[in-house]
């Protein structure tokens, strides 16, 4: 029997598989090849069945591998899986390394996946192999051989750019692009033009945008004397004096230049006065930073920052009177010409048009927009003050929201022509991004404009607004707004469930608005020193598990301020 097993069966196969092509081999041909090799590589194997393949796992000089045998496919598929791991943020470090290896491999190929769960990128190497009885012990130790020299490769090519790689900005284009797919109108988003007939300050391809219409925005800084301008940026330092060559000064010069970011970083220091104080110079700082960039936009930051006046005769520390001392905008710089964004628009307006007339159920929500709008200026300045609001870049979708208010002779002139709802929506847009730049004077002009007191929402920031500007209305308002929410509570019988109805608050919102409202007022009572109507306020919340965490840190800055 022994020599039936080692002689004449080796024997008999080898003259069974001369005239046999090598795609002709089966599963069970390649099953037999590959228990062979591995017992003469003494390796325990365990075979186990994925629907119809076969998978092999064994142990190879320290390394676990895993052959797999799919039906009908004449090839071996070697896998090494998970020999490295990296953190999602070297996504494009990764890649690269892989596709630097792959164009010098044999038959492996390194691959990655990624974890969504711990959010980490793991290495894989896998092998097609072709084998035959009397190769596949030769084929399976040199693919095996490779792997661990490929392993060792991997890790040390990506540890010799990493530290490079890490240096540079906007690296993960992958991860950018499933960003994009992820945000509703993310790719008109990026569309930041402004109707033709509209002011030229907006950031663009060959368009100025103006550092006054930056400070009067975001600062509230209108009249100003600029006196002294001063530009940092590479070791060296750029000056102007000249009062409307600094009003006009393009804020997108200090880190932009031909279309891509010249530089991550610089800063700037502006000198001026104020008509209201033209005695005391003051001083502004600007910091320029690169906050990314995708396809058809170049994203960065400016903060400004403005020095406190120092305490005076006549001069309070915390003047409400004052400017905003700091606010940051995110702001984006658009690669695409200007004609062609345009051309674009005007092609979706068309489009938005010929369904409305007969095809009004096919309208989408975009094009819905575009239709309630009169005329191609208006649908684009609601279509991207829109989108850009959604993006929360505040700054410019302030700007068009604003060319669209003020195309409306009146109030009465806007519900006309929009409707309630979309009046409310706009008032709403431009409450808010006044209030997300602190500019919460206008915040709340908008917002009273948007019914207030009728959608929660709204609601909601308008009490903000109020409250950070720590407006004498705000206290008066939320106690208004607390017993009514009272009201409807205790009031919530059978008999009031239609009353309770007409509101359209559910139980949880009612909660939410409560406590919301509570939080508001214990802010505003501390920030008027009135600190034990403030305590005992916040003892009464400390039972509610939404408002505990901060009872207990207002408490402490109640204590802390009383030690003072």
């Amino acid at each position: 029997m022994l020599i039936i097993a080692f002689v004449f069966l080796p024997a008999w196969r080898k003259r069974h598989d001369a005239g046999k092509g090598l795609y002709a081999r089966s599963q069970d041909d390649n099953k037999l090849s590959v228990n062979y090799a591995l017992k003469v590589m003494n390796c325990k194997v365990k075979w186990t069945d994925d629907h119809e393949d076969l998978v092999a796992r064994y142990t190879y000089q320290g390394g676990h591998f895993n052959i797999r045998l799919e039906k009908d496919s004449p090839y071996v598929r070697l896998s090494y899986f998970y020999f490295f791991e990296a953190g999602s943020h070297d996504l494009e470090l990764v890649r690269n390394v892989c596709n630097q290896c792959n164009l010098n491999t044999e038959t492996c190929r390194i691959v990655y996946t990624l974890n969504n769960d711990s959010g980490m990128v793991d290495v894989h190497i896998v092998c097609s192999l072709m084998i035959t009885d009397s190769t596949v012990t030769e084929v399976l130790e040199r693919a095996m051989a490779n792997t661990f020299k490929w392993q060792n490769v991997f890790v040390r090519r990506f540890n010799e750019m990493k530290s490079a790689n890490d240096k540079v900005p906007n690296r993960d284009l992958e991860k950018a692009q499933a960003t994009l797919e992820r945000e509703l109108f993310l790719l008109r988003e990026q569309e930041m033009i402004h109707q033709e007939a509209g002011p030229d300050w907006h950031l663009g391809q060959g368009e100025n945008a103006q550092l006054g219409r930056l400070l009067a925005t975001t600062m509230g800084l209108k009249d100003i004397v600029p006196a002294h301008f001063a530009l940092y940026a590479d070791n060296s330092s750029t000056s102007i004096d000249d009062t409307d060559a600094i009003l006009n000064f393009d804020i997108t010069q200090p880190i932009i230049a031909d279309g891509a970011f010249g530089r991550l970083s610089a800063m700037a220091r502006l000198d001026y006065y104020d008509p209201r104080d033209p005695v005391k110079m003051r001083h502004l700082t600007l910091d320029f930073e690169q906050e990314g960039a995708t396809t058809d936009t170049l994203y960065y930051r400016i903060t400004l920052s403005l020095a406190p006046v120092s305490p005076a005769n006549g001069v309070e520390v915390a003047s409400r009177t004052s400017p905003k001392r700091q606010v940051s905008v995110l702001l984006g710089y658009d690669l695409t010409p200007k004609e062609e964004r345009m051309t674009k628009f005007r092609y979706l307006w068309k489009e938005a048009m010929a369904k409305a007339n007969g095809r009004g159920e096919q309208l989408n929500k975009e094009e819905q927009l575009l239709c309630d709008m009169q005329n191609p200026n208006m649908g684009w300045l609601a279509l991207n003050g829109k989108a850009l609001f959604d993006q929360k870049r505040y700054y410019e979708a302030i700007s068009l929201l604003e060319a669209l208010y003020a195309q409306f002779a009146s109030i009465e002139e806007a519900t006309e022509r929009l409707g309630r709802d979309k009046c409310r929506e706009l008032y709403f847009f431009l409450g808010v991004s006044y209030g997300a730049i602190g500019q919460y004077e206008k915040s709340i002009y908008y917002l009273q404009q948007a019914d207030p007191f009728e959608i929660p929402l709204v609601t909601e920031a308008y009490v903000n607004s109020l409250v950070n500007q720590k407006d004498h209305r705000a206290l008066a308002t939320i106690d208004m707004l607390l017993r009514f929410l009272r009201e409807i509570s205790n009031n919530a019988t059978d008999e009031n469930d239609e009353e309770k109805t007409k509101t359209n608050l559910a139980d949880d919102q009612l909660d939410h608005i409560s406590n919301f409202l509570l939080r508001r007022k214990a802010y505003m009572l501390v920030a008027m020193q009135r600190y034990d109507e403030a305590e005992r306020l916040l003892k009464q919340m400390l039972d509610n598990p939404q408002n505990s965490d901060f009872a207990l840190k207002e408490l402490a800055y109640i204590q802390k301020n009383k030690g003072k």
